[in-house]
């Protein structure tokens, strides 16, 4: 990851070429973002019920780009392969797989208070279990 991707700077080198008139120079934030093979472009999720844990009781699809943000938004430092030295005694109740747009997958194990990747524990940000009920209820309203 280079120091423009890194910080964000995308709209001072657009800036940089606009002066300088740099041929091919010109790509936006959004061109830069679309490029990544390591962006999230979707989402499957599957929560389990305590008394069907054998099998997901909800399946759905996130692929909506705001929904997807927000969803993404409840997994500090997602991705980034972290390793803890602790793990708890807790049961896994949602199950998601985030694809990148390479196609490749992170896992993600939640119980709505603490999330894994299978490395270690870290603590979710709060309101995940009440996001997780209103993401299926919108998606059962919506689904044929």
């Amino acid at each position: 990851m280079n120091i423009v991707s890194r910080f964000g700077l995308y709209p001072i080198s657009g800036l940089v070429c606009l002066l300088f008139a740099v041929p091919g120079c010109a790509t936006t934030h959004a061109e830069h973002e679309a490029a990544d093979p390591h962006r999230i472009i979707s989402a499957h999720v599957d929560r389990y019920h305590a008394e069907t844990s054998n099998h997901s009781d909800d399946h759905l699809d996130v692929t909506d780009p705001e929904e997807l943000a927000k969803l993404i938004s409840f997994f500090p430092e997602l991705g980034q392969e972290k390793v803890a030295s602790s793990s708890g005694e807790w049961v896994a109740q949602i199950a998601i797989a985030f694809k990148r747009a390479d196609g490749s997958h992170i896992k993600v194990a939640t119980d709505g208070r603490w999330w894994s990747e299978g490395h270690g524990d870290w603590r979710a940000n709060r309101g995940l279990g009440g996001y997780m009920d209103q993401l299926v209820a919108l998606h059962e309203r919506v689904a044929p």
